[in-house]
Formats: structure tokens, C-alpha cells, sequence
């Protein structure tokens, strides 16, 4: 049984941050380094292409799940329509791992450790929707367990309109024994109900199934949400244009849900629109805010959490990527790995509520994109990258793993 509520944006209170000084590129008295990159191969020595909308640790091996998948020489262009991912081991020998449902793409798949196997959430299209509209989902999210075979394959809502991609959703998280993700959605022509935007929280906890959905009176992109006890925290951008339709001020949003979502909080700041967002809760009343901007930069504002929302304790620059990745540790500082591919490096970063410090970098060699990065603890880290490949002549697009180790004394 699926139960809903629904809230309106309340009274919308203003947060003010202004950019503060970039953040010195000496390292701290840490040690980072990387194992040598091994690109993905399949038991009969065929190489790989894996997109990553998930990735996760299981009894030795790293699970990437994504779409489209390309185990090459690809004979047929329809068979990333049947993969779900790969299955990683050391080696970097890898295994395809196929969709639940016969001819169906499963998309924008999230994962979990589960009790029995790896518990999968994922999207899929309903009938005669074209199967490269992966913006907007119209159909079905499901969830089930993969361990070398499905079970438990179960409808969790239709969708009409929904945002599910990286980073227009948030992760898939567990807290107690309650399972929960965020996505957004458009509003739909004809539809009686979806006649604005907002979002929903689809939570699972034992066999009840529950949607809360915020409307929105605006449209909005990026979305990225984290958990703490007894509350979730939750940013997303609005789009603002000035006359000429083009990008103009800053509108970060910030929400929580506590039995309930609570009135959106607007943060502005000076300087370029952000194109996504994350978040991650630091303590129970501290957080990290980050974005990029269309110019590349990488900015993160740390924020104390009070009665009356969010205050700002101090926004920090820390220089262009392609890409971001951010792990909240055991010790309440987040990590934040910044990809920079003129240079060829990953750079590394240390936020806590008093400051963020540069830890230093490692070479991401001949990379050429760096989608995804997974924790397997709060100092060993997994990346995959893609790079250039010439296989009998040809060139391909392959995917690797690379080892990262995050030492501080």
C-alpha cells in the first residue's frame, strides 16, 4: 500500500553568502596516492564501456550500474537495453549484470546493501515512450534484489515526468530500517493533479510504501538531499533568466523533511548560477553545501543548522573541474574529490565547519571523463574513469578503476 501527502512552499526565508577567499593549494600533512589504473575487462578478454548512475562495494568486488553499458565489439547496438552494469573485481575482470526485465532498460539505477544481495532501484519507461528520453521518465520506479539472480522485484510508483538522472535526484539511502529517495518532476499538460512542479520522498519502511510530494511555484533543476538523525536535508536550484533568457542571479534552494517537508529556504550568493548541486549533513546541526558554475569553478559553503534554518559560516573556491564527488566520513568532515582534466589530476579536499583545506592530488592519467567515485571506507576510494582504447583498428571509448588512498595524519 503506497499512502501520500502533499505541501505547498510556505513562507520562503532568505539566506545571504557572499564568496570568500580561494582555498590555498598547499596540501595539509596528509598522503594521497593511486594504484595503477586497470581497464575493465570481461572474462573473455573483450573490453568494456560502463556509464555509472551507482556504484557499490560487495563482498570484493565493485558494482557499477548505469546505462548504456557497451561490452565491445558491440554486435548489436540493442543488447545496452538488456545490461543493468558490471560487477568489478581486483583484477578489474569484469561481469555484465542484466536488467530485471526482458527488453526493458532499466535507467538511472540506485544501490544499497542489502540482507540477501544488492538491493537495486531503477527507472523504466512505460509503452511507447521513446527509449532515449532518459531526461523525463514516464512509467515505472521499481526496486529488487540482485544476487547473481532477481527476487523481490516490486512496482514502487508511476511516473509522469520524472526527473531521476544523477544529478536531478538524490542517492538512495537507509536510515534505521527506512529506505528513502528524492526526484523531482515537471509539471504535465492534462494532468489533474502534476499542474506544477515539486517533488516527491518515495519511502519504503517494511512492507508500507509512502509518497510525500512538495509543489513547487517555480520549475527546478538539480537536486541532492542527505540524511541525519531524525531529519533529511535537501538543496535544488531554480532556473533564473533575465530578459534576454539568459543565465542571471544565483537561486539555491534548501528544504528538510522531518515526518514532513518544511517552506524551501532561498540562499543566494554573488557570482555565476550554479549547474548542480550537492549536499551532505557534516553534524546534526552543521552542513556542506557545493556546486559548480558554468564556468567550472567549484565553490562550498559551510552552514550551521538553528531553529530558524541556515546561517552561513563561510563560503570557500577551490578552482575549476569537469566533475565533483563528495563523501561524508565517520568524523563529520566531508571529503570532496575535484576532477581536473587540463592538468590530468584529482584533486582532494577536507571541508569541516571551520574551514576547507587542499589534502593534494594524484594523476588521472589518460582520463578523459571521471563519472562516478565510491567510498569503500573513509580512507580508501574507488574512481572509474573513461578513457581512449584502439582495439583491432578501431578506437573505443573503455572504462577503468583506479584505487585511491586518503592518509592524514
Amino acid at each position: 500500500m503506497i499512502s501520500f501527502r502533499y505541501s505547498l512552499a510556505g513562507t520562503l526565508a532568505l539566506l545571504v553568502a557572499t564568496p570568500g577567499a580561494t582555498v590555498s593549494q598547499e596540501p595539509v600533512a596528509c598522503r594521497i596516492s593511486a594504484d595503477r589504473a586497470d581497464t575493465l575487462r570481461l572474462a573473455d578478454g573483450g573490453l568494456v564501456y560502463a556509464n555509472a548512475a551507482g556504484m557499490l562495494a560487495r563482498e570484493g568486488q565493485t558494482v557499477i550500474a548505469g546505462n548504456p553499458v557497451f561490452p565491445w565489439p558491440l554486435a548489436d547496438t540493442a543488447i545496452q537495453d538488456s545490461l543493468l552494469g558490471l560487477a568489478v573485481g581486483r583484477n578489474g575482470e569484469a561481469s555484465l549484470i542484466r536488467a530485471p526485465h526482458a527488453g526493458k532498460r532499466a535507467m538511472h539505477p540506485r544501490l544499497l546493501v542489502g540482507r540477501e544481495g544488492m538491493d537495486v532501484l531503477f527507472a523504466e519507461h512505460g509503452e511507447g515512450v521513446p527509449v532515449h528520453s532518459t531526461a523525463l521518465v514516464t512509467g515505472s520506479l521499481w526496486a529488487g534484489t540482485y544476487a547473481g539472480g532477481w527476487s523481490n522485484l516490486r512496482r514502487l510508483a508511476v511516473l509522469s515526468a520524472g526527473r531521476l538522472a544523477p544529478h536531478e535526484s538524490s542517492r538512495w539511502f537507509r536510515r534505521d530500517d527506512q529506505t528513502a529517495f528524492y526526484f523531482g518532476f515537471d509539471r504535465t499538460a492534462g494532468d489533474p493533479v502534476l499542474t506544477r512542479a515539486g517533488m516527491v520522498r518515495l519511502w519504503e519502511l517494511g512492507a508500507e510504501r509512502h509518497a510525500d510530494t512538495l509543489f513547487l511555484p517555480h520549475e527546478f533543476f538539480g537536486l541532492s538531499a542527505d540524511t541525519a538523525s531524525g531529519y533529511d536535508v535537501i538543496a535544488f536550484l531554480q532556473p533564473d533568466t533575465n530578459a534576454y533568457g539568459r543565465p542571471a542571479n544565483s537561486r539555491v534552494w534548501v528544504t528538510e523533511w522531518s515526518n514532513g517537508f518544511r517552506p524551501p529556504r532561498q540562499l543566494t550568493f554573488a557570482g555565476p548560477p550554479p549547474t548542480r548541486i550537492s549536499v551532505r549533513v557534516m553534524s546534526w546541526d552543521a552542513a556542506m553545501f557545493g556546486w559548480q558554475t558554468l564556468d567550472g569553478n567549484t565553490f562550498v559553503l559551510r552552514a550551521r543548522r538553528g531553529p530558524d534554518g541556515y546561517t552561513t559560516l563561510g563560503i570557500d573556491t577551490l578552482g575549476r573541474a569537469s566533475g565533483y564527488f563528495v563523501h561524508a566520513t565517520r568524523s563529520g568532515s566531508v571529503l570532496l574529490f575535484r576532477a581536473e582534466p587540463t592538468q590530468r589530476r584529482l584533486h582532494v579536499h577536507r571541508v569541516t565547519r571551520s574551514r576547507t583545506e587542499y589534502l593534494g592530488h594524484v594523476p588521472s592519467g589518460d582520463a578523459i571523463l571521471i563519472p562516478a567515485i565510491l567510498a569503500l571506507s573513509d580512507r580508501e576510494f574507488v574512481h572509474l574513469a573513461h578513457s581512449f582504447a584502439t582495439d583491432g583498428g578501431n578506437a573505443l571509448v573503455v572504462s577503468q578503476v583506479t584505487h585511491v588512498h586518503v592518509l592524514c595524519a
